[in-house]
C-alpha cells in the first residue's frame, strides 16, 4: 500500500493576514485541495484544536490547515496531529519563501536548513527532528535585511500581479511536485 501523503501549510490565522505574503503555504495548500479535493468538506481535527483537515483516501492524502495557531507556533499546531498519522507517513509542509522569486517554488528534502524561518524551526523543535519535506512558495525578498523591514514585508499583502504568478506560475509548479507522490 502507498505511504500515506501529508500536505501541512504554514500561516498565521485571522482574516487580517488572507493573502499575505507570509501565508503563501496555505495560499497554495488552497489552490491545491482545490485542484485534488475540491468537493470534500474541512473538517475540525479531534485531536489539535488547532486544525482543519480534509482525508481523500483515494489518493491516499490528507491535508491539514493551521486554522487558529500563529506561524511562529506551527509545530504545536501540527505535530500532535501529526503523531496519529501512520509511523511512514510522507510530510510536506508548504511554506513562504524570501530566497526565491514570487512565482517559483523549490522542493526540499529533510535535513536542509530550515533557512531562519520560524515557523518551520517550532516545528523541527516540537518534532525533535526535520525529518520532513519542504516546498518553499516563492515571496520574493525586500532590498533591505532590516529585521523591521522584513517582517513588514512579509506581513504585507501580495499584489495582484503576485496572486496571478502564484497562480499562474507556482500553482502548476507545486501541484507537478505535489502528483509525483501520489499514487
Amino acid at each position: 500500500m502507498q505511504r500515506l501523503l501529508c500536505l501541512s501549510a504554514l500561516g498565521n490565522p485571522e482574516p487580517m493576514y488572507e493573502n499575505t505574503r507570509h501565508n503563501a503555504g496555505m495560499i497554495m495548500l488552497r489552490m491545491i485541495k482545490n485542484e485534488l479535493c475540491r468537493n470534500l468538506p474541512l473538517k475540525q481535527s479531534t485531536v489539535s484544536p488547532h486544525i482543519e483537515y480534509c482525508h481523500d483516501p483515494k489518493l491516499n492524502l490528507v491535508m491539514l490547515f493551521n486554522r487558529t495557531q500563529y506561524m511562529n507556533l506551527s509545530g504545536h499546531a501540527f505535530i500532535p496531529a501529526w503523531r496519529k498519522l501512520p509511523h511512514d507517513t510522507f510530510h510536506v509542509v508548504l511554506h513562504d519563501e524570501l530566497n526565491i522569486p514570487t512565482g517559483k517554488v523549490q522542493f526540499r528534502k529533510p535535513g536542509t536548513s530550515f533557512r531562519g524561518h520560524n515557523g518551520l524551526r517550532d516545528i523541527i523543535k516540537m518534532k525533535g527532528n526535520d525529518d520532513f519535506h519542504k516546498l518553499g512558495i516563492g515571496i520574493d525578498r525586500p532590498n533591505s535585511k532590516d529585521p523591521k523591514v522584513v517582517a513588514d514585508y512579509v506581513l504585507s499583502k501580495f499584489t495582484h500581479q503576485e496572486i496571478l504568478q502564484l497562480e499562474l506560475e507556482a500553482f502548476p509548479r507545486s501541484l507537478e511536485h505535489i502528483r509525483k507522490l501520489l499514487p
